[in-house]
C-alpha cells in the first residue's frame, strides 16, 4: 500500500475522495477506510472502493461528505482490505493520512439533537 499525495479539503455536498494503491497476488475486491474527526469522536467517515479482483489496484476510496459532518480535521483509524477469497487484512497507519472538512459548528447539527 502506498501513501495518498496529499492532504485534501472538503465541504457538505462533496465527495471526499483519497487515491491510494493496494496489491495482492489473489486479487483486491473490497477496500475501507475509517476516519474519525480528531476534537469529536463521534464523528466518523467510511470510505469504500470496489477492487474487482485486480492484483494490482489504483483506486480512490470515496463517500459523499454529507451536511451533519462536524468540521475539522478527519484521520484515518484503519484500513481494511479483502481479497477475492474473503481474506482480509486491517491496518492501522503508522503514519497519518488524513482530510480536512471545511465549514462551521453552525453549519452542521449535531446527531440526537433537536433544536
Amino acid at each position: 500500500m502506498l501513501p495518498p499525495h496529499a492532504h485534501q479539503r472538503f465541504s457538505a455536498g462533496d465527495v471526499i475522495s483519497i487515491g491510494m494503491n493496494f496489491e495482492d497476488d489473489s486479487g483486491v475486491e473490497e477496500v475501507y477506510m475509517l476516519f474519525v474527526n480528531t476534537e469529536d469522536h463521534k464523528y466518523t467517515v467510511g470510505l469504500r472502493a470496489n477492487g474487482g479482483g485486480k492484483t494490482r489496484l489504483k483506486t480512490s476510496v470515496e463517500a459523499p461528505a454529507t451536511s451533519d459532518l462536524a468540521p475539522g480535521e478527519y484521520r484515518c483509524e484503519y484500513i481494511h482490505v479483502r481479497d477475492v477469497h474473503g481474506n482480509y487484512v486491517v491496518s492501522y497507519p503508522d503514519q497519518t493520512i488524513n482530510f480536512w472538512v471545511d465549514g462551521t459548528s453552525q453549519a452542521y447539527e449535531p446527531r440526537g439533537l433537536v433544536s
